[in-house]
């Protein structure tokens, strides 16, 4: 019964944690985790830039949690 009920609650964390990470579309409004790219300007700058890409629709748009400054981002 114990280990039931474990396996419950690891199944409830997992939910919210997948509820986070989903996210709207900006062009076609789907609900859904998008697929994450990180990368690096090959300037002076040691800037970087995340892009998600909608699974639905192919389109391309910048993360905006991300957009502060933080360097190890």
């Amino acid at each position: 019964m114990k280990r039931c009920m474990n396996l419950v609650l690891k199944g409830l964390m997992m939910g919210r944690l997948i509820d986070r990470l989903k996210v709207k579309c900006r062009r076609c409004e789907h609900w859904h985790i998008p697929r994450r790219i990180s990368g690096r300007y090959h300037d002076e700058e040691r800037e970087y830039i995340f892009l998600l890409n909608c699974r639905k629709c192919g389109h391309f748009w910048q993360d905006s949690a991300n957009a502060d400054d933080d360097p190890r981002w």
